[in-house]
């Protein structure tokens, strides 16, 4: 599997991750989504939402965090 990380810069997130997607043909995009809420763009409530929403043809991946296992 080949990742590469970008950094973007745009006044609407969503919609700049998304145009972004697109011009790159990029088909899959992973999106952490942390327990606590935070003043980061990712915490903003809904934004997880509308990226989803304008990803109409891109397959979207939010991963949890988790509690580390006890043993």
């Amino acid at each position: 599997m080949r990742i590469e990380t970008r950094m973007l810069e745009g006044n609407d997130p969503a919609r700049t991750l998304i145009n972004f997607a697109h011009e790159n043909q990029i088909t899959q995009i992973f999106l952490a989504r942390t327990r606590k809420r935070s003043h980061s763009l990712l915490g903003q409530a809904g934004l997880l939402q509308k990226i989803v929403r304008h990803a109409r043809d891109i397959q979207i991946v939010i991963v949890s965090e988790r509690e580390p296992a006890t043993e």
